[in-house]
């Protein structure tokens, strides 16, 4: 024995066209038997679909008999009665614009299952009963006596009236068993016994899940249409010895559908069109201005001024106490001067490269700005990135033009370092030639005075030019020093630069990831939604309906995207991107809140129509009469009474207080009373939920 209660809805809202708190009733159905608990269960998901809420139907199934199962079929009873009486649940409904109609009433449908199902070939059986047999067998599965303790308990307890009526499912071979059973209980309150077997009136065995389903369908379209009070009846259909066979057929509206399937497309396309704009390039002159290296060496060489001669040799004569140390001494005081010239330059450079790059950043942002969120008109993705790509392919000539002169002042440098070294040699051999400045020096001078003029020479001429041949060396090592550091700064700004382009790419590339998989995402619900719409509603009448409604909206869109910058949506999934575009159209969609199953249908009979108005008439009377053919009493023919009672209805939901737009999609309605025109047997009715249903039954007894 299971107690299910009603699962939670779609997240879908009714819509408005009521205009009116529309009237329901209590609904509860006690399902006992294998067949009956699958017919409840398709019954109850109907009804939650066509509701698009919570609808007031509690479902208690009992599987299996126990010595107990009677007491615990009656506790989930009355469990379920009190949750239909529940404040909580009326206050719910009021906000779906729905109101009991009937408050002191509930009405509990039991459903009897009379057919075997077997497990080997899994085709239906029947119960084999004799009308000696029938009193108890019938009573085993439909008890009176549980009904009328659960009537007596819940009145006790709500003050609600419990409102009976029985389904049996039974083969055509019980009949004679129903019929007894029925005329034995007819003095009782039962309000109405109706039966659906697995073979229809034309005479076809239905598969079980197939007859499963369509009994099902009529039991929902009995309890959301006005046939539980019987106001479908006519007075000669009143008696309560009658046992009628069910068949129905149903077209929910599909105008949520609708709804979400343009919202849908509308997003889908706005992505598509992103999507177009990033891969189409646009080759225009780009205005962003492209790197010169050239004149970015002269700024370089403007802002940090070559490195002054610091010390020129003159007339100068070291003391002979010096000559020896002189080469070193020289090499030494340059080589400090050119470390604190690269130490005092160093934080101004990264000052510099800072700057240019925080600039070049800035122009990249504004070049952003104006190209994916432009005051008006949609971002134009290709061509910023096409410039992006130029700008970067300028650069990366730059950088290669600097690198190759990088290469060669490196070389320069290293030639001038050479020399340097070479002069310091030379310089330091030529005063090591003279005598050193001690005892033993001044001894060997003094023995040798015949090398007094080479020494003299040497000192006065030679050296004072071997010294200013190493400071000028000295000095070129340290302007080709400023020449590579300056190449070296040019180069580090490229290549930031670059990597600055690169990552403005790759956000274009990650921009691009997101809109085809919001594309896909969007594909896929799309799908979805496609395959839930019921016939004629096809691919080509979508795209129809999208013209009608939505076709000139989409070129106004790109005010969206100063709500939604493009630049953010890296950081969204596709499901918050795709609920974030659905919510942006849907007041264009608000239309559709006022549609009903028939503006929806008419619409789809139109679709793609040259002469809309003359097409409508013969579609609307074809699909009509393949709506009434689908409803087929499910009992075979033969087994119908003779003058059996037998009535036909179309039940229609109510008719909207709005004008609905557009304004031809409201023809539908005179097309049905057409239709029903001169057709006595074909009645017209008004259901409680919103959809078109064909409803028929036959008297068997």
């Amino acid at each position: 024995m299971n107690h299910a209660p009603a699962p939670s809805p779609p997240p879908l809202t009714p819509g408005s066209h009521a205009g009116h708190l529309r009237g329901v009733n209590r609904l509860l159905v006690l399902a006992k038997g294998s067949n009956a608990i699958q017919v409840g269960r398709h019954a109850l998901g109907l009804s939650q679909r066509w509701f698009a809420a919570a609808a007031p139907l509690q479902l208690v199934e009992v599987e299996a008999d126990t010595p107990s199962a009677g007491v615990e079929t009656l506790q989930c009873l009355i469990a379920a009665s009190e949750a239909l009486a529940a404040q909580t649940l009326a206050q719910t409904l009021h906000n779906q614009g729905l109101i009991f109609e009937r408050p002191g009433e509930i009405h509990l449908w039991v459903l009897v299952d009379l057919v075997t199902t077997s497990v080997d070939a899994g085709a239906p059986g029947f119960i084999p009963i004799s009308e000696s047999e029938a009193s108890d067998v019938c009573f085993d599965l439909a008890p009176s006596a549980l009904v009328q303790e659960l009537t007596d308990q819940v009145w006790q307890r709500l003050r609600v009236a419990i409102v009976p009526h029985i389904l049996f499912l039974a083969e055509p071979a019980a009949e004679a068993a129903l019929a007894f059973w029925v005329r034995q209980k007819a003095s009782e309150a039962t309000n109405g016994f109706y039966v659906a077997a697995p073979v229809n009136q034309e005479h076809l065995l239905l598969d079980a899940a197939d007859w499963r389903w369509q009994a099902a369908t009529a039991l929902a379209v009995l309890l959301w249409s006005c046939a539980p009070n019987h106001t479908l009846l006519g007075p000669s259909a009143m008696g309560r010895g009658a046992l009628r066979a069910l068949g129905a057929a149903a077209w929910p509206s599909p105008a949520p559908l609708l709804k979400q399937w343009l919202a849908l497309e509308w997003a889908h396309r706005l992505a598509t069109r992103l999507i177009n704009q990033l891969k189409a390039g646009a080759e225009l002159p780009t205005s962003l201005s492209l790197p010169n290296a050239n004149r970015l060496e002269q700024d370089l060489a403007a802002v940090f001024q070559p490195p002054a001669v610091d010390e020129r040799w003159g007339a100068r004569r070291p003391p002979w106490s010096a000559l020896a140390d002189l080469a070193q001494s020289l090499a030494r005081q340059a080589e400090n001067n050119e470390k604190e010239e690269r130490m005092r330059q160093q934080e101004a450079r990264f000052a510099w490269l800072d700057g240019q790059l925080a600039r070049g950043q800035e122009r990249l942002e504004h070049h952003q700005q104006s190209y994916l969120l432009p005051e008006e008109g949609w971002p134009q993705l290709g061509r910023y990135r096409s410039e992006l790509h130029r700008y970067r392919q300028g650069l990366c000539q730059a950088a290669s033009m600097v690198d190759e002169r990088l290469e060669s002042a490196v070389l320069r440098h290293e030639r001038a370092g050479a020399l340097a070294e070479q002069a310091t040699l030379h310089l330091q051999a030529l005063c090591r030639s003279l005598p050193p400045c001690t005892g033993r020096g001044l001894a060997n001078a003094a023995l040798h005075p015949w090398r007094w003029p080479r020494w003299i020479w040497n000192y006065w001429q030679r050296i004072p030019e071997d010294a200013r041949r190493l400071l000028d060396a000295l000095a070129q090592r340290r302007h080709a020093a400023w020449i590579e550091s300056n190449l070296q700064l040019a180069r580090q700004f490229y290549l930031a630069a670059i990597q600055q382009t690169q990552e403005e790419l790759a956000t274009l590339a990650t921009l691009e990831h997101v809109l085809t998989a919001l594309a896909g995402h969007l594909t896929h619900l799309l799908e979805q939604v496609e395959c839930e719409l019921p016939l004629p509603w096809d691919p080509s009448r979508l795209t129809w309906l999208y013209t009608q409604i939505l076709d000139d909206t989409l070129e106004g869109a790109w005010v969206l995207l100063h709500q939604y910058p493009l630049i953010t949506w890296p950081q969204r999934g596709e499901s918050a991107l795709a609920t974030a575009l659905i919510a942006w159209v849907e007041p264009e969609l608000a239309a559709l809140d006022h549609w009903t199953a028939v503006e929806s249908l008419h619409l789809s009979l139109i679709a793609g129509e040259a002469e809309p108005s003359v097409a409508a008439g013969p579609c609307w009377a074809t699909w009509l009469e393949t709506l009434r053919r689908q409803a087929t009493p499910l009992w075979p023919g033969q087994a119908l009474a003779q003058q059996a009672l037998a009535e036909e209805w179309i039940i229609t939901p109510p008719r909207p207080m709005i004008q609905p737009q557009p304004p031809e999609a409201g023809e539908g309605w005179r097309h049905i009373q057409d239709w029903l025109a001169g057709r006595t047997e074909r009645l017209q009715g008004v259901g409680k939920v919103d959809g078109l249903f064909a409803l028929r039954w036959v008297e068997i007894t």
